[in-house]
């Protein structure tokens, strides 16, 4: 062989060590002995090569005994990379939480972690498991974002029960009124101007305090969309570019792929096709969110890509019949139609059991009208009068209601055993502004 081949055949251990995967080479022993590691896997657990080769993993990464559930994790890795050594077959281990233990010089103790992993066989020539690669992701921003929005969800529907308690006092305070009202037709001519003056200062508190309540309902559903559109950009332009980033990572790897065993080429493709299917699902994630279209090609557009996906997801057929002469509306008319439709799309698979459903969207000299359908089994009937008049317990059809009434909109239910329509009627919008289209 011409040595100045062989001076250009690379250092293959070089490149898996410096290669950018966190993964870890263990033999299929009882302790699973640590045989190799990358730098990225060293750098993401905070120890040391010459530290760590030769011991078992579970050594090197001892239980967080302030962990209740560190033990459980630890023997759920444990099964799964004995059935690897026992079944020569890759094996994928769900997320979970494992605590690393930080250097004394980074000041001890442990540190939250969140990973997920695959197990791959690496296979000597007579089919037994000679090696196991165990490449891990650590997914601890991507939980901690997610703790971070269940949060804000909480913190969300706390309002919501505030403001529903608030309704409630509202309504007690109603009826006070209404009693006084009853006692002042029975007083003396002497004393009607004194508690009429009462009723108006009254009253007056009364409509000052739903006018803020609307006011707090309207601030909520506006952070709340502002906090969706966030979440999806962050979605997309963070963890998003890591997937693609991770996906030309594995791209370089299969390039050269014809220096790599067979269980190892198998492994790049099952990694190939994780990494794929992580990245549609969080692509989908933040655009059911706030779908870009929303925002750069308008309502209809953002209609027509919802009902297609919602169809795919669902199997429920859906008719669309969009106004092509609409325009674009204010971010607020936009928005709010867009919620609707989701919310009723939403409603349909999981309550009417209908196989079809149709979206109306017109306009008029006299504003503009969207109507969703489907042919399901309708609302029960002991709830169909609180449907009506907006009373149903839950936040769908009241958060519809609400959007469109701060807009100067009604809606309207209409529903039976043919199935259920919902038409929401809004004026027609003001003009979009030139920071709107921007």
């Amino acid at each position: 062989m011409p040595k100045s081949y062989l001076a250009r055949v690379p250092d293959f251990q070089e490149l898996f060590q410096s290669g950018p995967v966190l993964c870890v080479v263990l033999s299929p022993d009882q302790n699973h002995t640590i045989v190799a590691a990358t730098d990225a896997f060293l750098g993401s657990t905070m120890t040391v090569r010459h530290e760590i080769l030769g011991r078992g993993l579970f050594e090197v990464f001892p239980d967080n005994p302030a962990d209740l559930g560190a033990q459980e994790a630890r023997e759920d890795l444990r099964t799964t990379l004995d059935a690897v050594a026992r079944t020569g077959k890759p094996e994928v281990t769900a997320m979970k939480k494992h605590n690393i233990r930080r250097p004394l010089a980074s000041g001890g103790g442990f540190e939250e972690r969140y990973w997920s992993s695959i197990s791959s066989p690496v296979l000597s020539p007579d089919g037994a498991v000679r090696y196991i690669i165990h490449r891990m992701e650590d997914v601890t921003e991507f939980v901690r974002l997610k703790q971070q929005g269940e949060e804000r969800q909480l913190a969300s529907e706390l309002l919501q029960l505030r403001a529903d308690q608030s309704e409630a006092g509202l309504s007690v305070r109603d009826r006070k009124i209404r009693d006084l009202t009853d006692r002042l037709h029975a007083a003396d001519a002497a004393q009607l101007d004194l508690k009429n003056s009462q009723l108006v200062k009254q009253t007056e508190q009364l409509r000052e305090a739903n006018a803020s309540l609307r006011e707090l309902t309207a601030r909520l559903m506006q952070i709340q969309d502002e906090e969706r559109r966030r979440i999806a950009r962050e979605l997309h332009d963070s963890i998003g570019q890591m997937l693609v980033a991770q996906g030309m990572y594995l791209s370089s790897v299969a390039a050269e792929s014809q220096s790599l065993s067979t269980a190892a080429v198998r492994a790049l493709a099952d990694s190939t096709a994780l990494i794929e299917q992580m990245s549609r699902e969080l692509r989908t994630t933040s655009y059911l969110l706030h779908p870009p279209l929303l925002d750069e090609a308008g309502l209809v557009s953002a209609i027509r890509w919802y009902a297609d996906g919602f169809a795919e997801r669902s199997k429920i057929k859906v008719r669309l019949d969009l106004t092509p002469d609409l325009g674009r509306l204010t971010d607020e008319f936009e928005i709010a139609l867009f919620r609707i439709v989701q919310e009723c799309l939403t409603n349909i698979h999981r309550h009417s059991g209908s196989s079809f459903a149709s979206i109306r969207l017109a306009r008029s000299v006299t504003g503009i009208t969207l109507e969703v359908q489907d042919t399901g089994m309708g609302i029960p009937l002991e709830r169909r009068d609180k449907a009506r008049s907006g009373s149903l317990p839950g936040v769908g059809i009241r958060g519809m209601r609400e959007r469109i009434a701060q807009l100067g909109g009604v809606i309207e239910i209409n529903t039976g055993s043919y199935g259920t329509v919902i038409t929401a009627h809004l004026p027609s919008p003001p003009a979009r502004s030139h920071v709107d289209e921007a």
